[in-house]
Protein backbone atom coordinates (compact mmCIF):
# COMPACT_ATOMS: atom_id res chain seq x y z
CA UNK A 1 0.00 0.00 0.00
CA UNK A 2 1.26 3.53 -0.73
CA UNK A 3 2.53 5.49 2.26
CA UNK A 4 0.05 8.13 3.46
CA UNK A 5 1.65 10.62 5.80
CA UNK A 6 1.44 14.35 6.48
CA UNK A 7 5.25 14.26 6.52
CA UNK A 8 6.10 11.84 3.68
CA UNK A 9 9.77 12.84 3.29
CA UNK A 10 10.56 12.39 6.99
CA UNK A 11 8.50 9.18 7.01
CA UNK A 12 10.70 7.84 4.21
CA UNK A 13 13.84 8.85 6.11
CA UNK A 14 12.57 7.03 9.20
CA UNK A 15 12.04 3.86 7.16
CA UNK A 16 15.47 4.35 5.66
CA UNK A 17 17.01 4.52 9.12
CA UNK A 18 15.54 1.12 9.97
CA UNK A 19 17.14 -0.37 6.86
CA UNK A 20 20.53 1.33 7.22
CA UNK A 21 20.76 1.29 11.00
CA UNK A 22 21.04 5.09 11.01
CA UNK A 23 19.62 8.02 12.93
CA UNK A 24 16.17 8.92 11.49
CA UNK A 25 17.08 12.58 12.05
CA UNK A 26 20.56 12.18 10.60
CA UNK A 27 22.13 13.87 7.56
CA UNK A 28 20.35 13.38 4.23
CA UNK A 29 21.07 14.39 0.65
CA UNK A 30 18.82 15.88 -2.02
CA UNK A 31 19.85 15.30 -5.65
CA UNK A 32 18.19 17.68 -8.13
CA UNK A 33 17.39 16.36 -11.63
CA UNK A 34 18.95 13.08 -10.55
CA UNK A 35 17.67 10.67 -13.18
CA UNK A 36 19.40 7.30 -12.76
CA UNK A 37 22.76 8.72 -11.65
CA UNK A 38 24.14 6.37 -8.99
CA UNK A 39 27.44 8.23 -8.71
CA UNK A 40 25.92 10.22 -5.85
CA UNK A 41 25.86 7.02 -3.77
CA UNK A 42 29.50 6.07 -4.31
CA UNK A 43 31.12 9.51 -4.41
CA UNK A 44 29.52 10.52 -1.10
CA UNK A 45 30.60 7.31 0.64
CA UNK A 46 32.10 8.43 3.98
CA UNK A 47 35.37 6.60 3.27
CA UNK A 48 35.71 8.36 -0.08
CA UNK A 49 34.87 11.78 1.38
CA UNK A 50 37.42 11.24 4.14
CA UNK A 51 40.07 10.36 1.57
CA UNK A 52 39.33 13.40 -0.59
CA UNK A 53 38.95 15.92 2.23
CA UNK A 54 41.54 14.58 4.66
CA UNK A 55 39.04 14.45 7.52
CA UNK A 56 36.02 12.48 8.66
CA UNK A 57 32.74 13.96 7.49
CA UNK A 58 29.12 13.15 8.28
CA UNK A 59 27.73 9.99 6.69
CA UNK A 60 24.54 10.23 4.66
CA UNK A 61 22.50 7.06 4.17
CA UNK A 62 19.22 8.63 2.99
CA UNK A 63 19.00 10.28 -0.43
CA UNK A 64 16.14 11.96 -2.29
CA UNK A 65 16.41 11.81 -6.09
CA UNK A 66 14.09 14.32 -7.79
CA UNK A 67 13.45 14.29 -11.52
CA UNK A 68 10.52 15.46 -13.65
CA UNK A 69 10.69 12.41 -15.93
CA UNK A 70 12.09 9.56 -13.82
CA UNK A 71 11.37 6.97 -12.69
CA UNK A 72 8.89 5.51 -15.15
CA UNK A 73 8.76 1.77 -15.71
CA UNK A 74 12.18 1.02 -14.28
CA UNK A 75 12.08 2.16 -10.66
CA UNK A 76 15.25 0.43 -9.49
CA UNK A 77 18.77 1.84 -9.30
CA UNK A 78 21.42 -0.74 -10.16
CA UNK A 79 25.01 -0.41 -11.29
CA UNK A 80 27.94 -2.74 -11.80
CA UNK A 81 31.36 -1.40 -12.71
CA UNK A 82 32.70 -3.28 -15.77
CA UNK A 83 35.94 -3.81 -13.85
CA UNK A 84 34.01 -5.32 -10.94
CA UNK A 85 35.12 -2.73 -8.41
CA UNK A 86 31.70 -1.27 -7.55
CA UNK A 87 28.21 -2.74 -7.36
CA UNK A 88 24.95 -1.03 -6.42
CA UNK A 89 21.90 -3.25 -6.07
CA UNK A 90 18.27 -2.46 -5.30
CA UNK A 91 16.95 -4.92 -2.72
CA UNK A 92 13.38 -3.64 -2.25
CA UNK A 93 11.08 -1.04 -3.85
CA UNK A 94 7.87 0.30 -2.32
CA UNK A 95 5.39 2.97 -3.37
CA UNK A 96 5.86 6.15 -1.33
CA UNK A 97 4.00 9.16 -2.79
CA UNK A 98 5.14 12.60 -1.74
CA UNK A 99 2.19 14.99 -1.74
CA UNK A 100 0.67 14.90 -5.25
CA UNK A 101 3.79 13.34 -6.76
CA UNK A 102 4.66 9.73 -7.46
CA UNK A 103 7.41 8.47 -5.20
CA UNK A 104 9.21 5.19 -4.63
CA UNK A 105 11.39 4.21 -1.69
CA UNK A 106 14.33 1.99 -2.60
CA UNK A 107 16.53 0.08 -0.17
CA UNK A 108 19.94 -0.63 -1.68
CA UNK A 109 23.31 -2.12 -0.92
CA UNK A 110 26.56 -0.64 -2.21
CA UNK A 111 29.69 -2.75 -2.43
CA UNK A 112 33.23 -1.79 -3.41
CA UNK A 113 36.63 -3.42 -3.51
CA UNK A 114 38.14 -0.28 -1.96
CA UNK A 115 35.50 0.88 0.55
CA UNK A 116 33.31 -0.82 3.18
CA UNK A 117 29.94 -2.01 1.90
CA UNK A 118 26.89 -0.23 3.27
CA UNK A 119 23.10 0.03 3.15
CA UNK A 120 21.43 3.18 1.83
CA UNK A 121 17.94 4.24 0.79
CA UNK A 122 16.79 6.45 -2.05
CA UNK A 123 13.41 8.16 -2.25
CA UNK A 124 12.76 8.75 -5.96
CA UNK A 125 10.22 11.51 -6.59
CA UNK A 126 8.87 12.44 -10.02
CA UNK A 127 8.51 16.22 -9.77
CA UNK A 128 10.15 19.46 -10.77
CA UNK A 129 12.98 20.52 -8.49
CA UNK A 130 11.25 23.65 -7.22
CA UNK A 131 7.98 21.76 -6.69
CA UNK A 132 9.77 19.33 -4.41
CA UNK A 133 11.55 22.20 -2.62
CA UNK A 134 8.16 23.80 -1.92
CA UNK A 135 6.94 20.56 -0.32
CA UNK A 136 10.13 20.18 1.71
CA UNK A 137 9.71 23.69 3.11
CA UNK A 138 6.07 23.05 4.04
CA UNK A 139 7.02 19.80 5.75
CA UNK A 140 10.04 21.34 7.47
CA UNK A 141 12.44 18.79 6.01
CA UNK A 142 15.97 20.09 5.48
CA UNK A 143 18.69 18.21 3.58
CA UNK A 144 22.23 18.23 4.90
CA UNK A 145 23.51 18.29 1.31
CA UNK A 146 22.04 19.48 -2.00
CA UNK A 147 23.57 17.85 -5.07
CA UNK A 148 23.24 19.66 -8.39
CA UNK A 149 25.64 17.97 -10.81
CA UNK A 150 24.08 17.96 -14.30
CA UNK A 151 21.65 20.16 -12.44
CA UNK A 152 18.74 20.52 -14.76
CA UNK A 153 20.03 23.13 -17.22
CA UNK A 154 19.35 20.50 -19.88
CA UNK A 155 18.19 17.47 -17.88
CA UNK A 156 15.39 16.28 -15.62
CA UNK A 157 12.66 18.29 -17.34
CA UNK A 158 14.12 21.47 -15.90
CA UNK A 159 14.96 24.43 -18.09
CA UNK A 160 16.77 26.60 -15.55
CA UNK A 161 20.18 26.29 -13.94
CA UNK A 162 19.95 25.26 -10.28
CA UNK A 163 23.47 26.55 -9.59
CA UNK A 164 22.88 30.29 -9.89
CA UNK A 165 24.00 32.46 -6.98
CA UNK A 166 21.83 35.34 -8.16
CA UNK A 167 18.35 35.54 -6.63
CA UNK A 168 17.97 33.82 -3.24
CA UNK A 169 14.23 33.44 -3.68
CA UNK A 170 14.87 31.30 -6.79
CA UNK A 171 17.78 29.31 -5.39
CA UNK A 172 16.85 25.92 -3.93
CA UNK A 173 20.12 25.95 -2.01
CA UNK A 174 19.34 29.34 -0.43
CA UNK A 175 15.76 28.29 0.32
CA UNK A 176 16.56 24.92 1.92
CA UNK A 177 19.79 26.04 3.63
CA UNK A 178 21.88 22.84 3.50
CA UNK A 179 25.27 22.61 5.20
CA UNK A 180 26.89 21.21 2.04
CA UNK A 181 26.43 21.50 -1.69
CA UNK A 182 27.95 19.27 -4.37
CA UNK A 183 28.14 20.62 -7.91
CA UNK A 184 30.26 20.75 -11.03
CA UNK A 185 29.55 24.43 -11.69
CA UNK A 186 28.26 27.64 -10.13
CA UNK A 187 27.04 30.74 -11.91
CA UNK A 188 27.11 34.40 -10.89
CA UNK A 189 30.21 34.05 -8.72
CA UNK A 190 33.39 36.13 -8.88
CA UNK A 191 37.14 35.56 -8.72
CA UNK A 192 39.69 33.17 -10.21
CA UNK A 193 38.10 30.34 -8.22
CA UNK A 194 35.21 30.27 -10.68
CA UNK A 195 37.30 28.07 -13.02
CA UNK A 196 39.39 25.79 -10.83
CA UNK A 197 38.77 26.29 -7.09
CA UNK A 198 41.08 24.70 -4.54
CA UNK A 199 40.23 23.37 -1.10
CA UNK A 200 39.70 26.35 1.19
CA UNK A 201 38.76 28.74 -1.61
CA UNK A 202 35.59 30.71 -0.90
CA UNK A 203 33.24 31.34 -3.84
CA UNK A 204 31.22 34.50 -3.39
CA UNK A 205 28.24 35.69 -5.45
CA UNK A 206 28.37 38.77 -7.63
CA UNK A 207 25.10 39.82 -5.99
CA UNK A 208 26.05 41.13 -2.51
CA UNK A 209 22.50 40.48 -1.33
CA UNK A 210 22.41 36.77 -2.22
CA UNK A 211 23.25 35.99 1.40
CA UNK A 212 25.34 32.81 0.99
CA UNK A 213 28.82 31.71 -0.05
CA UNK A 214 30.53 28.36 -0.67
CA UNK A 215 33.91 27.17 0.62
CA UNK A 216 35.45 24.17 -1.12
CA UNK A 217 35.95 21.15 1.14
CA UNK A 218 37.10 18.60 -1.43
CA UNK A 219 37.46 17.82 -5.11
CA UNK A 220 35.46 14.68 -5.90
CA UNK A 221 35.79 13.29 -9.42
CA UNK A 222 36.54 14.05 -13.06
CA UNK A 223 33.91 11.41 -13.91
CA UNK A 224 31.05 13.36 -12.34
CA UNK A 225 30.27 16.40 -14.46
CA UNK A 226 27.92 17.59 -17.14
CA UNK A 227 28.54 19.03 -20.58
CA UNK A 228 29.17 22.71 -21.13
CA UNK A 229 30.41 25.21 -18.57
CA UNK A 230 31.88 23.38 -15.58
CA UNK A 231 34.64 23.70 -13.03
CA UNK A 232 37.92 22.43 -14.40
CA UNK A 233 38.06 18.73 -13.57
CA UNK A 234 34.59 17.96 -12.28
CA UNK A 235 32.36 17.85 -9.19
CA UNK A 236 33.33 19.32 -5.85
CA UNK A 237 32.02 19.38 -2.29
CA UNK A 238 31.47 22.78 -0.67
CA UNK A 239 30.41 24.06 2.71
CA UNK A 240 27.39 26.30 2.08
CA UNK A 241 27.01 29.06 4.64
CA UNK A 242 25.24 32.32 5.31
CA UNK A 243 27.29 35.46 4.83
CA UNK A 244 25.26 37.08 7.62
CA UNK A 245 26.63 34.47 10.03
CA UNK A 246 30.13 35.14 8.71
CA UNK A 247 29.68 38.84 9.43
Amino acid sequence: MPSISPHPIQAAQTLSAEWAGADPQGPAALYLSAGYDTRALTLTHPAFLAKQSGRMLEEMSFYVFVDAYQPRDDRELNFTDPAGRTQIKTVTVSDHPVGPFDGYLLNLTTKSTTMPWRKVSVLRVRALNDEFADLALVEGWQPHCVISVCDGCCFGGNERCENEFRKPERSIQARLKPSWIITDHLRNIRGRETVDPLDGDVLRPTNPHFGYEAEQIAFLSTNWRGPGRSFYGGARLFEFRSTEAAN
